[in-house]
């Protein structure tokens, strides 16, 4: 009996609601710009930081090497998103009073065709958890995974400082904030859009 080879024809990866962008590895070109702050945000209140030195400063890019910062987040990679259990939060990050880009693509990488099930789309700080099993995912996944330390850190919820910052764990419509050094004037306190996820229906005739 003669076995056929498997062919594996991947031009494109579609992926639930969302579509794949550039490569692993290339961050986007966006000035770094502040988070928008529901209501104002809350002042901060001093949050105990992770032990250790702060890591370099920033810019962070999305590792070349995704794979490997996925294996010590703890994660396995899937060949689309998962469709059990999706959540959103958001991820407002300072350095020095300074709002720092969180990365397009963080945990994608349609070169290799993998996706991570904590991942980002865009560099608007939202965090997505797309996966087929319901499990508690935390911070410390997620900057494992952007290859930055946590170290030294200050960490909020809610705009509310968070003992344990590292295994705060993710859930929807969650505002995280984490602090290098000086916090800024305001903690964002709150997701910034409406918690729905009904989507909106635009009609465009009569």
């Amino acid at each position: 009996m003669t076995r056929k080879p498997f062919l594996f024809l991947a031009p494109v990866l579609f992926l639930a609601g969302c579509f794949l962008p550039p490569p692993a590895g290339m961050a986007p070109v966006i000035a770094p710009t502040p988070t928008p702050l529901a209501s104002g945000g809350a002042t901060p209140v001093p949050a105990p930081t992770s032990p250790g030195d702060r890591p370099s400063p920033p810019p962070w890019f999305v590792p070349s090497d995704g794979l490997t910062h996925l294996a010590k987040a703890g994660l396995e990679p899937l060949a689309s998103e998962g469709d059990k259990y999706h959540i959103h939060a958001h991820l407002s990050v300072f350095w020095d009073r300074a709002p720092v880009v969180v990365p397009a693509n963080i945990g994608i990488d349609p070169q290799h065709i993998w996706i991570s099930p904590l991942h980002t789309h865009t560099a608007d700080g939202i965090v997505h958890v797309e996966a087929n099993v319901q499990s508690e995912i935390k911070l410390a996944q997620f900057f494992a995974e952007w290859n930055v330390p946590l170290t030294g850190a200050a960490v909020y919820d809610d705009g509310k400082p968070v003992a344990d910052g590292p295994n705060l764990v993710l859930r929807d419509y969650q505002a995280i904030t984490v602090v290098w050094g000086a916090p800024p004037d305001r903690i964002p306190d709150r997701y910034p859009g409406p918690p729905t996820t009904t989507p909106v229906v635009v009609h465009s005739g009569p």
